[in-house]
């Protein structure tokens, strides 16, 4: 699997785990994320009316460590990569690609604020990791 475009390095996942660790055990993180994405476009805050946010974040928690363990190779995160795909598609979800440059960009300043040891480094694992997902979802959009 060494040709897998989508591995990282070991010293990049454990920065990331390590991150993600720390950013997900304060309670604003996500909040936080969230604040930031729905004021960055009408599109998202119209995408979310009616959200049940407690799940929701529950959601964006387990996908971002999806995307990690994907990272690294894992099988079995690949096909659930598959399964978010279709549920975030244009025939379900229908999440626009443009969107993701947003989710992205809010990701990583939630990020920044959150992870008291987050430097350039773990910022470009971050967006290096998010962006691999994400291509992967608008591939299959």
């Amino acid at each position: 699997m060494s040709s897998d475009p989508w591995k990282l390095s070991e010293h990049d996942v454990s920065r990331l785990n390590d991150s993600l660790e720390r950013c997900v055990r304060k309670p604003e993180f996500l909040e936080r994320f969230y604040d930031l994405f729905l004021k960055s476009s009408e599109d998202v805050r119209n995408m979310f009316v009616g959200t049940d946010f407690r799940r929701l974040k529950r959601q964006l928690k387990h996908s971002l460590y999806v995307m990690l363990l994907a990272a690294s190779g894992n099988e079995e995160a690949w096909r659930e990569m598959d399964a978010r795909a279709v549920r975030h598609d244009r025939n379900h979800l229908n999440v626009r690609p443009p969107l993701y440059e947003l989710w992205l960009h809010c990701l990583v300043t939630a990020v920044s604020e959150c992870d008291a040891k987050c430097d350039p480094d773990i910022e470009r694992i971050w967006r290096t990791v998010m962006r691999r997902g994400i291509e992967y979802m608008i591939e299959r959009y």
